[in-house]
């Protein structure tokens, strides 16, 4: 089934933008599924790693995007180009969760985001376990994609909550250790840790209520198309200030609820 009919679901006609990063993510979930140079891992920067699979994936989202809009820059997670400062441009990050991958378990996503005029206005995450594709635009809401038929996302109240350690160990923001021990003593909240930004789809399809991202070095590369899919949702996502979110947001919390969201917030306080 091609990916116009799996998008023929929207309200309204998609973007043709929203197609090509459907098709992109598609093309770069099957290389990374396929393990194609899975087992050729690199060290990259400290104790991070690079695959030989996240570089095929790259390789072949970006075949995806170029064919269908030549004319706008990729800044991918391999290759190393700096973010244009003005004008539309596309995020890509092939796996995120390499690590997870290389030791195979199934927690890894593939994000892609349209970026214009320095605002986020189209999101496609394909979750490597699953394979489904989610999917959002600016203003017009988020959707998983489904043979039957595209359904709406819609953020939930839960008791589950995601905790993520974004950048490289070691994790020396004091704020960690005062956020777990708030966690673990409160008794309301199962936190998990997923070590990908698959937990921002996990927070639009209502399957976690939250998610904390605690960092100082949080690249839009990898967040700013889940923060899209979860805003489009109905989540609240902030900075640990409580002011909306932007490419330049650093730590990130996300919540179904405003009630949560003050709860959350009081954790990194």
């Amino acid at each position: 089934m091609s990916y116009n009919k799996r998008m023929s679901t929207l309200p309204r006609s998609p973007r043709p933008e929203t197609l090509a990063a459907f098709a992109a993510v598609r093309a770069g979930l099957a290389v990374a599924q396929r393990r194609t140079g899975a087992d050729q891992v690199t060290a990259k920067d400290g104790i991070d790693i690079v695959t030989g699979a996240d570089v095929a994936a790259e390789q072949a989202i970006r075949q995806v995007l170029a064919e269908h809009f030549p004319q706008l820059p990729i800044v991918g997670e391999e290759g190393g180009e700096p973010q244009p400062q003005s004008g539309a441009y596309w995020l890509v990050d092939p796996i995120c969760g390499t690590r997870n991958y290389a030791s195979r378990l199934a927690l890894y996503c593939t994000n892609i985001a349209l970026i214009e005029d320095g605002v986020a206005t189209v999101a496609a995450i394909g979750d490597g376990g699953t394979s489904e594709v989610h999917y959002a635009e600016r203003g017009r809401g988020s959707f998983c994609a489904r043979s039957e038929g595209d359904i709406p996302l819609t953020a939930r109240d839960g008791t589950v909550i995601g905790v993520e350690l974004g950048g490289k160990p070691p994790y020396r923001d004091p704020a960690l250790g005062r956020l777990l021990a708030g966690i673990a003593a409160d008794g309301r909240f199962y936190p998990r840790l997923l070590g990908t930004t698959l937990d921002f789809v996990k927070v639009a399809s209502g399957d976690m209520a939250g998610l904390l991202l605690l960092t100082d070095t949080a690249d839009p590369l990898h967040t700013a198309a889940g923060c899209l899919l979860a805003e489009e949702a109905g989540a609240l996502v902030t900075d640990r200030s409580g002011a909306g979110w932007t490419l330049g947001t650093t730590t990130l919390v996300v919540a179904a609820t405003s009630e949560l969201q003050v709860e959350l917030l009081r954790y990194l306080g």
